[in-house]
């Protein structure tokens, strides 16, 4: 049987297929998809949102999706015994939770809303379904979260270490 969509929410999707895909093509790291390529990855994306002190997973939490901001601001932290430690505040155009797409290991911190905030999601689900369906997309998904993880590594490594 098959569902008949009403006017009303054909525009509303296709608003925000649009406001996606604009997303994308400003994005510094996904702009490197081309336009088809864009729309095939934001017919994949979910549109999550959250109000302010909302936890979106907790540490130690089975991870099974990557998150984009679209807009609002998200504070990622970790707890040890009696103290918070935040180690990044995420805000429009950030990724975090990208591991969850590449291993089954639990999140390491803490994600929670401090302002409105609206998330673009792709659960590793969709991701492993793009890899077989379009697998030049999911090649090129890959290098971006490459990027974001070396740069997190060198962020690591100078707090750790000092500049060199």
């Amino acid at each position: 049987m098959t569902r008949s969509i009403d006017k009303k929410q054909f525009i509303l999707y296709y608003f925000n297929m649009e406001e996606i895909i604009t997303f994308l093509k400003n994005h510094p790291f996904f702009s490197i998809l081309n336009e088809e390529e864009q729309k095939e990855f934001a017919k994949i994306l979910i549109s999550e949102t959250f109000k302010k002190d909302d936890i979106i997973f907790k540490q130690g939490d089975m991870g099974d999706r990557l998150y984009l901001v679209k807009d609002g601001l998200v504070r990622i932290y970790i707890v040890e015994t009696t103290t918070e430690e935040t180690i990044a505040l995420m805000k429009p155009g950030d990724i975090f939770g990208e591991m969850a797409l590449y291993d089954t290991q639990p999140r390491s911190a803490y994600a929670s809303i401090l302002a409105p905030t609206t998330l673009l999601a792709i659960t590793k689900e969709k991701f492993e379904e793009l890899k077989k369906a379009n697998p030049q997309i999911a090649t090129k998904v890959f290098q971006i979260m490459l990027k974001i993880l070396s740069k997190r590594l060198r962020l690591t490594t100078m707090k750790l270490y000092g500049q060199f």
